[in-house]
């Protein structure tokens, strides 16, 4: 049973992090989780179809679908050589 427990701590502390890293990307990014992947199957199409530039199911087992829209003024202020 302790072993059950550290490993849903651990999941969750993972999933957390996955979920920071997300949000942090950029920060003119747009980031929803609509749901899960059992309920958006695919879910980079979803995302497209909703105006989204990107999405995905995110670990901890890829249980979430996210969806990324990124500002172009973040792509624009790069310098190109």
């Amino acid at each position: 049973m302790p072993g059950t427990f550290v490993s849903m701590f651990l999941q969750k502390l993972i999933f957390a992090a996955m979920v920071v890293v997300l949000l942090s990307v950029g920060v003119r990014s747009k980031t929803i989780c609509p749901g899960t992947c059992k309920t958006y199957p695919n879910c980079e199409a979803y995302c497209k179809s909703r105006g989204y530039d990107h999405g995905g199911c995110v670990p901890p087992q890829n249980y979430f679908c996210c969806c990324s829209k990124y500002d172009q003024q973040t792509f624009n202020n790069i310098p190109s050589d």
